[in-house]
């Protein structure tokens, strides 16, 4: 019992090139699953099934994160784009206490995708003085119904933040 096996393909990669006086350098990082199997107790409790979770509720199948970082000898600027793609959501379809996303089909939490921005200005020596903005578009997680208990909240905080658009600011001192 919970034993789990993932299969999936993976990909990143990076490049940096001079531009406008500085080095950028941009980012991708993308994951999508294949499949993903774990061994669970059967919805009557009396033996073992193995159940395919690709897609269900918390396991989306794509996920992927794009960056951009420009700088210079004193200035910077770092952006990240992260999206989370959709899946099934309500994995006790009749909220019955026994999981049967295997025999039930849910509707779709849907993708959830933030940027967030951030500043930086390292002119002065041994201080980094940082100003960053995340969720720039002050996105609202995708509903879901999530399990019928961990989940009330209306989104499913395994994935999904509900944190709307937040600034910040920041200095580093290094002695």
């Amino acid at each position: 019992m919970g034993e789990q096996s993932a299969e999936g393909i993976d990909f990143g990669g990076y490049s940096a090139f001079g531009l406008v006086g500085g080095t950028l350098t941009l980012g991708l990082s993308y994951s999508h699953l294949l499949k993903f199997e774990r061994v669970e107790l059967s919805s009557a409790g009396t033996s073992f099934v193995t159940r395919d979770l690709t897609g269900e509720y918390e396991y989306p199948e794509d996920r992927a994160t794009l960056t951009a970082d420009w700088a210079n000898d004193r200035w910077g600027v770092y952006a990240n784009l992260a999206y989370i793609g959709p899946f099934e959501d309500t994995p006790d379809f009749d909220f019955d206490g026994t999981l049967d996303y295997d025999t039930h089909a849910s509707r779709e939490v849907g993708s959830f995708t933030t940027l967030n921005l951030q500043a930086r200005y390292t002119g002065i020596k041994h201080v980094k003085l940082l100003l960053g903005v995340d969720n720039v578009f002050d996105e609202s997680p995708p509903f879901a119904i999530g399990d019928g208990d961990t989940d009330l909240y209306g989104y499913v905080q395994s994935q999904h933040g509900p944190r709307g658009r937040f600034w910040n600011a920041k200095a580093v001192f290094t002695f």
